[in-house]
């Protein structure tokens, strides 16, 4: 009701009706009471640190003017860096968060808003409530579950790639299984243009996922397949009946199913033998 009211207020240019509920808002949790006195942009409330990694930190936060809650990741991209190079790296950054931030599709983040601010690169998108892929395969599902969702992730994958954007980085952590039991890719931020060799400081993927290619070659230009091995990967870990033995299976001379065969071809050596 607070949030809703705050809203309104603003909506309707109401400021001190918005600044007691702004007030009432920040009270109905701890961590918005924890994180009241930091603010971005003057709209946007810290309320928790989510993660941190070595490209940045992601915290959730409080929309003050939807009241919505979104997720924040800023990338600081000045290390290593200075002058030119670094407005650079900077301008670059942001293009690539814009060309994500115009594809819709239920299983990619909505991306709302990408600035710079100081060293950073500041991204706002949904915030999803859930697990990750990983916690999620923990548990008992049935394949036909897991399945449809690695369906939908393939689906997903699939419209990043057709706008000519590669996510580099697609592993469990990266996926989100929301409330509803659909999967969400997040982590958008360290996206680059197909055929783009990126930068020197933007991370290349999550071993075991990188693409062998990639990893005997970080300065790779960005492909399609490099997300595509990253995906196999996934798969073959988390239907370990069909995917973690596969290559013994292979090896052993049993004929393969048609998710073996695909695995493995998702899975080869050769990129050009990979299916996007």
């Amino acid at each position: 009701e607070a949030r809703a009211a705050l809203v309104i207020a603003l909506r309707e240019n109401h400021p001190r009706i918005a600044e007691r509920a702004r007030s009432a808002a920040l009270l109905c949790g701890q961590h918005f009471a924890a994180g009241a006195e930091e603010t971005v942009r003057e709209r946007y409330v810290f309320c928790e640190v989510l993660g941190r990694g070595g490209n940045g930190t992601v915290r959730r936060v409080y929309d003050l003017e939807t009241g919505a809650e979104r997720a924040i990741k800023t990338i600081d991209f000045s290390a290593g860096l200075a002058g030119d190079a670094y407005k650079q790296v900077l301008r670059d950054a942001k293009a690539e968060l814009e060309s994500a931030r115009a594809v819709r599709d239920p299983g990619l983040v909505a991306i709302h808003d990408a600035f710079v601010e100081g060293s950073s690169i500041v991204v706002v998108q949904d915030f999803v409530r859930g697990v990750t892929l990983r916690q999620f395969g923990e548990g008992a599902h049935d394949r036909r579950v897991l399945l449809g969702i690695f369906a939908r992730i393939a689906e997903a994958l699939n419209a990043l790639h057709e706008a000519k954007i590669v996510h580099r980085d697609i592993k469990p952590e990266n996926i989100m299984i929301d409330e509803n039991g659909r999967p969400v890719i997040i982590d958008l931020g360290l996206s680059a243009y197909v055929g783009d060799n990126g930068d020197i400081v933007a991370p290349r993927g999550t071993p075991p996922y990188v693409a062998p290619e990639v990893a005997a070659n970080p300065g790779l230009k960005a492909e399609a397949n490099q997300d595509v091995f990253a995906f196999g990967t996934m798969l073959k870990e988390l239907l370990p009946r069909e995917g973690a033995g596969i290559m013994r299976r292979l090896s052993s001379g049993v004929r393969p199913n048609r998710l073996q065969r695909l695995v493995a071809n998702l899975t080869s050596a050769n990129p050009s033998a990979r299916r996007s």
